[in-house]
Order: C-alpha cells, then sequence, then structure tokens
C-alpha cells in the first residue's frame, strides 16, 4: 500500500466565471467537486492508504469527503505545499503525488503506474503518455508534447517520490516545473547539446532521465503509461468545458463504472 498526497492549492482566474469559485479542487464539475474525483479513484485502487490533501483549508472543510482525509494547509509554492504534506502524513516511504487537475484519474490508471515502478530503483518516477494513446481516447483533448525517439509524448500529473527527496531539491525542481509546459526552454536549461538532440529527434527517454538526474540531484525514472488519464488536466477553459462534456456522457459513466 501507498500513501497519497493531493496538491490541491491551485486556483484559476476564469474558473470564476464557470464554477462560481477560482479554486479549482471545490469547483463543481459535473455536478461533483473536481477532488471528489480524484479522491475517489485512488480509494478505490485499492493500492493506496492514507490520502492526505494540501490546499485551502476553509474551502476544503466545506465540501464532503471521507472522514479518513487528512487535510494539510497549503504552504507557499507547490514544493512548499508538498514538503508541508509530507511532515504532517509522517510518511517514510515512497509517496504518490497527484495534482488537484486530473478529474479524469482512474483507479485502473493508479494500479498500473504503481505496479510499473515495483522492483525499480529510483527516487522519484514519473510517467509519459503517448500522443496515440491521448488521442484515440480523447480525441478532443489538446496537450503539450515532446518528440523523442520512442515517439511522442505528454507528461503525466503523477509521480511517486521518497519523501526525504522532497526538501532537497526544492530550487532546482521548482526550475523543472516552471518550464514543463515549454520544451524548448526546458531542454534549454538541460544544456545547448540536449537541445540540439531534442531539434533533430535524437533525444531519447534515457537521455531525458540521466541528464535529469544529473541536474536535479536525485535518481529520476520514467514509466511509460498506457493511461492518458494521468495527462489529461484542467489548465483553461476549454479543458473545463471538454471534462464537463465527458463526465456527462452516459458512455463515460459505463466505463466509470466498469473500473
Amino acid at each position: 500500500m501507498y500513501d497519497a498526497i493531493i496538491l490541491a492549492g491551485g486556483t484559476c482566474g476564469w474558473l470564476k466565471k464557470m464554477a462560481g469559485t477560482d479554486y479549482r479542487a471545490t469547483a463543481e464539475l459535473a455536478g461533483r467537486p473536481l477532488i471528489a474525483y480524484i479522491v475517489e479513484a485512488l480509494t478505490a485502487s485499492g493500492v493506496i492508504g492514507d490520502i492526505t490533501i494540501a490546499g485551502d483549508l476553509v474551502n476544503l472543510s466545506a465540501i464532503d469527503l471521507p472522514a479518513e482525509v487528512r487535510l494539510v494547509a497549503a504552504a507557499g509554492s507547490m514544493l512548499q505545499t508538498a514538503e508541508a504534506a509530507v511532515k504532517a502524513s509522517g510518511a517514510e516511504k515512497p509517496v504518490l503525488f497527484v495534482t488537484d487537475d486530473i478529474p479524469l484519474l482512474t483507479p485502473d490508471a493508479v494500479r498500473d503506474f504503481l505496479m510499473q515502478t515495483e522492483g525499480r530503483t529510483a527516487d522519484v518516477f514519473y510517467p509519459i503518455v503517448s500522443r496515440d494513446a491521448c488521442e484515440s481516447k480523447f480525441p478532443g483533448s489538446r496537450r503539450t508534447y515532446v518528440k523523442l525517439k520512442e515517439g511522442v509524448f505528454t507528461g503525466g500529473n503523477i509521480l511517486l517520490v521518497r519523501p526525504e527527496v522532497v526538501a532537497s531539491c526544492q530550487s532546482a525542481a521548482e526550475e523543472v516545473f516552471a518550464r514543463r509546459k515549454r520544451p524548448l526552454e526546458l531542454c534549454g536549461w538541460l544544456g545547448w547539446r540536449f537541445i540540439l538532440r531534442f531539434l533533430l529527434r535524437r533525444l531519447a527517454i534515457r537521455d531525458v532521465e540521466q541528464r535529469a538526474s544529473s541536474l536535479l540531484g536525485f535518481q529520476g525514472s520514467v514509466v511509460r503509461s498506457c493511461f492518458p488519464e494521468i495527462g489529461i488536466d484542467v489548465d483553461k477553459e476549454t479543458d473545463w468545458r471538454f471534462m464537463s462534456e465527458y463526465l456527462r456522457a452516459p458512455q463515460s459513466r459505463s466505463v466509470d463504472k466498469l473500473q
């Protein structure tokens, strides 16, 4: 069993006119608080023990959450909040971090990701999903993709992290997070040889793992997931409309029940 921490400090100015609040985690999407979908998926996976939500306590306390879910106040940046949540949870083994903007997350996606990390050694496991997988299941969604030797991928919004790593890599991790949706800028930070290989499409997953591990000071490992639900997030109004329509559709509700 793994403990999970949901980082729920995000606000979106555009969300106010659509959901009556700019606080993403508690905004109602298809009739339910967005974060409720994530908690449900984690709980139903059968591989998650304690769940901690780090965010705005006033907003989070106003919605119906399972009694066993722990609430922790956000503490500045996302990484500072992550560190505060780790301390509050008392976690001593790898923790599953989940952002508050992936309401399509499924139990199967959670199980598959964690299963793929078993027997492997790394400080941080990070998932990627192929463009084909995303567009096959969610043809109306728009994501940021990167071309590598192995294919075209987008990043996922969950991480398995050793708790002691969270406090030790804040500065470098802030650099990566700030550039996460600007592939060329991120590669520039990683080095000019890196960006050249990226442009020539000679960059492999292993190259990314090794260079990132060297710069960040911990061992990172990529997990190739076939579940696009971990990468379909709420960044803009079109994402919100897309997910609202998807979750209200009878076929999507039937799929969710099977999972």
